[in-house]
């Protein structure tokens, strides 16, 4: 017998036999035998769940869910009224945890739970209007609602595709009437929005709740016009009501998850086209103004800073090493060492699969991860030991050029990337 978390029998049970045959005599003998007034044995052979309700047996619900349902209602009155479109099997009201009312009807045909449903969903009863639907399990109701969700934000990406802004470095006190005061002078705006997040401190034995914007957000205007202009006029500057602010904002047009997953997908092609798993990046800017800095996925490491990915990562964290006349002495290179080094020379993007890119924002990204890596080897990096979060900072200082060839000079030009480094530098030894 099979018992819930009480030890009370849900009603059902299992019985194994040795031989077929004895199975398909217990199955003659005791299926629909009464075992007391009113109830009968359903006796058949055991099926997998997927095999009970499998396509060609799957039928529609006979059960419905009902709510908003009138507070002077009680199941009597709900049957009666599900009584007029078929026999009610049986039904009965739940509460939840704010007391509000909801039941489960059990007609004894699909057709007149179908019945029922047409003709009582939206049914007014006083002040109160009965919704009425087949019931469904949770998952099957989150799957329907992500469907639609998914539907209704592709439809929306592609008519609004490229007026959609991402802004980043956003002041942790800028509100959406502040950002949408700003923006609105470009074009009417559609729809704004700034992430927030409940931030929990401790204050002696006090705990402090305080909602803190997450230092990005979303601008959306009706025409791609106007979004364009936004985003010349107001990338790499301040908001005018936080012009002590040393963090200028980084825009960008509005990417969806699948694509950004699509671009990734191809940047490790790029790097490892003979791997089957995929090759971790990371997100070097993270410290600098929120998350997806270079439309990376949130939370992805790279490989040239984790340890366990990379065996010779630690020929970018050996400090100099002092000498006892006052100098410095550079650290001598193992021979791994040196012919990883060898190997990793130039760090130089493809050209040719740099110009099959069609998107911008997949291109800069690309550039991204060479630019990283030649912060991370360059000689002022081994002179001031620069910090990760400084080299994904000075990355994304540069990313937010929007002359792609710009970029791409800067990544092939070492004298370039040295004036862009030593710029960098200035301006957050400033905001320190």
């Amino acid at each position: 017998m099979i018992e819930d978390e009480e030890g009370n029998h849900n009603g059902y049970g299992y019985v194994s036999y040795y031989e077929p045959e004895s199975a398909d005599k217990a199955i003659s003998n005791l299926n629909n035998q009464e075992v007391w007034p009113g109830a009968k044995l359903e006796v058949s052979r055991f099926q997998k769940k997927n095999e009970r309700f499998s396509a060609s047996k799957l039928t529609m619900n006979k059960n419905l869910y009902v709510k908003n349902i009138p507070d002077n209602f009680v199941e009597a009155d709900l049957k009666s009224l599900f009584g007029q479109h078929g026999n009610v099997t049986w039904n009965k009201i739940l509460f939840d945890s704010n007391q509000r009312k909801s039941a489960i009807i059990s007609m004894e045909t699909e057709e007149a739970a179908n019945k029922a449903r047409e003709s009582l969903n939206n049914h007014v009863i006083g002040s109160s209007t009965l919704f009425v639907d087949s019931l469904q399990k949770k998952s099957d109701r989150q799957r329907i609602l992500n469907s639609k969700i998914n539907e209704n934000n592709s439809i929306l990406n592609s008519q609004f595709k490229n007026c959609n802004l991402h802004i980043k470095n956003l002041p942790e006190k800028c509100t959406e009437k502040q950002l949408s005061d700003e923006f609105s002078r470009f074009g009417e705006v559609k729809s704004l929005k700034i992430p927030k997040y409940m931030l929990v401190t401790k204050i002696g034995n006090q705990l402090k709740e305080e909602i803190v914007s997450r230092g990005f957000g979303y601008v959306c205007f009706f025409s791609a016009e106007a979004a364009k202009k936004a985003k010349e006029e107001m990338n790499n500057q301040v908001l005018s009501s936080f012009s002590d602010s040393k963090r200028p904002l980084l825009i960008d047009f509005f990417m969806p998850k699948i694509e950004r997953k699509n671009i990734l997908l191809k940047c490790q092609q790029q790097f490892n086209p003979n791997s089957r798993q995929q090759m971790p990046l990371m997100n070097p800017m993270a410290a600098f103004g929120g998350p997806n800095q270079m439309g990376m996925p949130f939370g992805m490491s790279h490989p040239m800073m984790n340890n366990k990915t990379n065996k010779n990562a630690s020929i970018y964290q050996q400090a100099p090493i002092p000498s006892r006349a006052g100098g410095v002495h550079k650290p001598i290179p193992t021979h791994q060492q040196q012919q990883f080094t060898q190997v990793k020379k130039d760090d130089d993007p493809d050209i040719a699969y740099y110009n099959s890119i069609e998107d911008d924002s997949a291109k800069k990204e690309y550039l991204g991860e060479f630019i990283f890596k030649k912060i991370s080897n360059h000689p002022l990096n081994q002179s001031k030991a620069l910090t990760i979060d400084i080299i994904g900072k000075i990355t994304g200082m540069i990313l937010g050029i929007d002359d792609l060839n710009e970029i791409l000079d800067i990544c092939r030009n070492s004298e370039n990337l040295t004036a862009r480094i030593g710029e960098a530098l200035s301006l957050l030894n400033m905001n320190n």
